[in-house]
C-alpha cells in the first residue's frame, strides 16, 4: 500500500506540473488539448493488458520492473523540461507521458487478482471503498504538495520530474524491501501452462472473454451505462481545463490555484463517499447511485452553459465526486465476486476496455467542438446527451436492482 501511495503521489505530482507547463506554451489551449486526448488513448488497449497480467506468473518481479522503467522515463522528463519550451520537446514529453500511462494501467489489473486472494467476498465491497478512499487521499494530497512545490520551485519543471522519478524509485525500494511477503501474497499459479501465445491465440482468447462479458447481463449492462458517463466525464474534464483558461469569472486567484481548488473539491467527495458513506446509500441499489451522480453531472454542465458560477460549481463537484466514490467501489465488488479466477482481469480488462472507449470520442469531439467553434457550444452539446443518459439511467434503475453486500451475503 505504501508503494502505491508514493506511485500515487508522482503520478498526480506530475500530472499537475504537466497541465501548468502546457500552460506556459504559445499555445496553451491547443496544448491543454492535446495531453487530454492523449492521455484517453491508452485505455483502448487495456483489455490486452488485462489479457497479459492474466498469464503473468511472476507478478512481482514485473512490479518491480515497472517502477524502475517508470523511474527511468520520468528522468527523462527532467531532461527534456530543462531545454527551452517547444513543440518538438512537448510532443517528446507526450509521448514518455503516453508509455507511463500504459505501465500504470498494467499495475492495475496485475493488482486484481491479489486483492480477490486477499479478501473475504463479503468485505470487498469495504476493501475497494477502503482503497478508493486512501488512493484519493493520495492523490489530494499530491495535488496540494505539487501546488505547493510548483510556487516554491519557481515552476522548475526539471527538478519538479526529478522529484517524480524518486517517488517511483522509493516505491521500488518498498517493494524490494518486501519482497519474501509480497511472493506469499500474489498468486503464481499459471492457469495457462502449455498454451500457445500468438496474435491468433490473443484474439481468440479476447473474443472469448467478450462473449463471457455478454453472459452476465448485470456487468455488461454496466458497462454499457458506464460507457456513456465516461464520454461525458471525458469531454467535461477537457471543457472544464478550457473553461478556467478562458473564464476569469471562474478562477480563484490564478489558474493553477483555481485548478487545483476544483479538482480538490471533487477529491474529497470521492474520499467521504469512499470512506464515509451514508448507509441509506450503500442499501439502495448501485443503479439508483448512479441516478444521483448522473443528476449532478447535468447540473455542472448547466452551471458551465448558462450561470458560470464559481461557489455553486466547488459545491456540484464535491457531490458528484461523494457519489463517485459511493458507486465505483460497489461495481468493483461485484465484478470480482462474479468473475471466475481465470478470467478475472482479462474479462474486467475488457469490460473497462468498453467503459474507456468512449473517453477519446468525447474528449476529441468536444475539444473540437470548442476549438473550432466556441466553448459554449461544446456545453450546449454535452447538456444534450447528459439529459439523455440520465433518462436511460431512470431506464435501467426500472429493470435492475444491483446490491453487491447482498450478493456476498448469500
Amino acid at each position: 500500500m505504501a508503494s502505491n501511495a508514493l506511485s500515487a503521489i508522482g503520478g498526480v505530482l506530475f500530472n499537475l506540473v504537466f497541465i501548468v507547463y502546457a500552460q506556459n506554451m504559445e499555445n496553451a489551449k491547443l496544448a491543454i488539448s492535446a495531453i487530454v486526448i492523449v492521455s484517453t488513448i491508452p485505455m483502448i488497449g487495456d483489455f490486452l493488458l488485462g489479457y497479459f497480467s492474466d498469464r503473468t506468473v511472476h507478478k512481482y518481479r514485473m512490479f518491480l520492473m515497472n517502477k524502475l522503467v517508470q523511474m527511468l522515463i520520468y528522468l527523462m522528463f527532467a531532461f527534456l523540461m530543462s531545454f527551452e519550451t517547444n513543440w518538438i520537446i512537448f510532443g517528446c514529453l507526450l509521448l514518455l507521458n503516453f508509455v507511463s500511462d500504459l505501465i500504470s494501467s498494467y499495475n492495475v489489473y496485475l493488482e486484481i487478482p491479489i486483492v480477490k486472494h486477499l479478501v473475504m467476498a463479503e468485505s470487498l465491497t469495504d476493501a475497494r471503498a477502503l482503497d478508493n478512499g486512501l488512493h484519493h487521499t493520495v492523490g489530494l494530497l499530491g495535488k496540494l504538495f505539487g501546488a505547493s512545490l510548483i510556487v516554491l520551485l519557481n515552476y522548475n519543471f526539471s527538478l519538479l520530474s526529478l522529484l517524480n522519478a524518486l517517488m517511483f524509485l522509493l516505491s521500488f525500494y518498498i517493494l524490494w524491501c518486501n519482497r519474501q511477503q509480497f511472493k506469499l501474497a500474489i498468486p503464481s499459479k499459471n492457469h495457462y501452462e502449455g498454451e500457445r501465445l500468438d496474435v491468433k491465440t490473443i484474439g481468440q482468447d479476447s473474443y472469448k472473454n467478450l462473449k463471457t462479458l455478454f453472459k452476465y447481463k448485470q456487468i455488461f449492462h454496466f458497462a454499457m451505462i458506464f460507457a456513456l458517463m465516461n464520454l461525458i466525464s471525458s469531454a467535461q474534464e477537457g471543457l472544464l481545463l478550457l473553461s478556467y483558461s478562458e473564464n476569469e469569472a471562474l478562477l480563484f486567484f490564478n489558474f493553477t490555484f483555481t485548478l487545483t481548488l476544483y479538482t480538490t473539491s471533487e477529491a474529497l467527495g470521492m474520499i467521504v463517499g469512499s470512506m464515509f458513506p451514508f448507509k441509506a446509500l450503500r442499501k439502495t441499489s448501485i443503479e439508483a447511485n448512479l441516478i444521483f451522480e448522473i443528476a449532478l453531472t447535468v447540473l455542472i454542465i448547466f452551471n458551465l452553459l448558462l450561470i458560470e458560477e464559481r461557489y455553486s460549481l466547488l459545491i456540484l463537484l464535491f457531490l458528484s465526486g461523494y457519489f463517485m466514490g459511493i458507486s465505483n467501489p460497489r461495481i468493483d465488488a461485484f465484478i470480482m465476486q462474479t468473475l471466475p479466477d481465470k478470467v478475472l482481469s482479462s474479462v474486467t480488462s475488457i469490460f473497462y476496455t468498453i467503459v474507456q472507449l468512449t473517453i477519446p470520442i468525447g474528449t476529441f469531439v468536444f475539444l473540437t467542438l470548442s476549438n473550432v467553434f466556441s466553448i459554449k457550444l461544446a456545453w450546449l452539446m454535452l447538456s444534450v446527451v447528459g439529459v439523455g443518459l440520465l433518462i436511460y439511467a431512470f431506464m435501467l434503475a426500472r429493470q435492475y436492482h444491483t446490491q453487491p453486500e447482498k450478493h456476498s451475503e448469500g
